[in-house]
């Protein structure tokens, strides 16, 4: 191949279009140039499309961070001494994630994700959902895998029940039960577990 196809042409050219630019934009005139290079029809269709995409990112942002406003969020946290992964697993999948299928009817919107020091989370909205049944979301990773790891999920159930008004809490807290018992291990949970024991994390 000659030297004369060695890329220098090129390498001038793209300095040459980066000091046309510089100097247009020195002057005040790059509007101008880009109005001339692209017409007026073409240039006030980017800009309508640019908006419209702002606007979508805009809407975009607003719905995730709603989303994560509105999720209930429970932890497990294994004895240190003995991080079993798949405890964790059964209990963030078959207790937790099965329970929110279960009460919500719907797995959308659903995470939940193990570490490998053996703690887990797992996520589920919680818009429009009775007290009774976040309650049994909370309660349904130790109706699942047993009340081992389970101190924060305990406090959280005990808080959410305050909530209530001391004649409805047995009611409650009874309803929250039977739910948890009956949605614990359907399949979306064994879904969500074997994704868990598969990856570390299961998202919907």
């Amino acid at each position: 191949m000659s030297d004369r196809w060695n890329g220098t042409p090129i390498g001038y050219a793209f300095l040459g279009v980066f000091g046309g630019c510089a100097v247009l934009g020195m002057t005040g005139t790059m509007d101008d140039a880009i109005l001339w290079a692209l017409g007026p029809a073409l240039v006030e269709r980017v800009l309508t499309w640019c908006a419209v995409l702002a606007c979508l990112a805009a809407v975009v942002g607003v719905h995730h961070l709603a989303r994560r406003s509105h999720m209930i969020r429970v932890d497990f946290r294994p004895d240190p001494h003995d991080p079993e992964i798949g405890i964790a697993a059964s209990h963030e999948g078959n207790g937790h994630a099965a329970v929110g299928y279960g009460v919500r009817g719907s797995g959308w919107g659903i995470s939940a994700e193990i570490r490998p020091d053996g703690s887990g989370s797992c996520y589920v909205p919680d818009n429009g959902l009775t007290l009774a049944q976040k309650m049994a979301i909370t309660y349904g990773g130790e109706v699942a895998a047993g009340p081992s790891g389970c101190s924060s999920d305990q406090a959280r159930f005990k808080r959410e029940l305050r909530r209530a008004p001391s004649r409805y809490r047995p009611r409650i807290k009874a309803e929250a039960h039977a739910l948890a018992h009956r949605h614990k291990h359907n399949s979306f949970g064994r879904r969500v577990e074997r994704s868990l024991l598969r990856s570390g994390r299961f998202r919907r």
